[in-house]
């Protein structure tokens, strides 16, 4: 089972879940400080507080580049010339940037 999703309210990310593991593309790495990838073990840290990106690259390659590529079909399938997470940004940016404390 594979589930992808995006979050778009706070930070731009997409992310890939497995039975197993949980993988997260940031797409706004300049403006929120993060990382670009995560990875989490799912069974030994369902809190996700232990990045294993670095431990396990191959594992994190192979899912990103599932990840991508499946955001490329979709763009591709909708005419959509770019990601729009990526285009877009955050839906609350300006509220931060205004309020950082929101």
């Amino acid at each position: 089972t594979r589930i992808i999703s995006a979050e778009n309210t706070w930070q731009s990310s997409w992310s890939l879940r497995t039975e197993t593991h949980k993988l997260i593309l940031a797409r706004d790495i300049e403006y929120t400080g993060r990382r670009e990838r995560e990875l989490y073990d799912l069974i030994r840290d369902p809190d996700e507080n232990h990045d294993i990106a670095a431990e396990q690259p191959a594992l994190a390659d192979a899912m990103q580049k599932e990840l991508q590529q499946w955001i490329n079909d979709r763009l591709k399938a909708l005419g959509k010339p770019a990601d729009p997470l990526v285009a877009q940004g955050p839906s609350m940016r300006m509220t931060l940037m205004q309020n950082p404390d929101a």
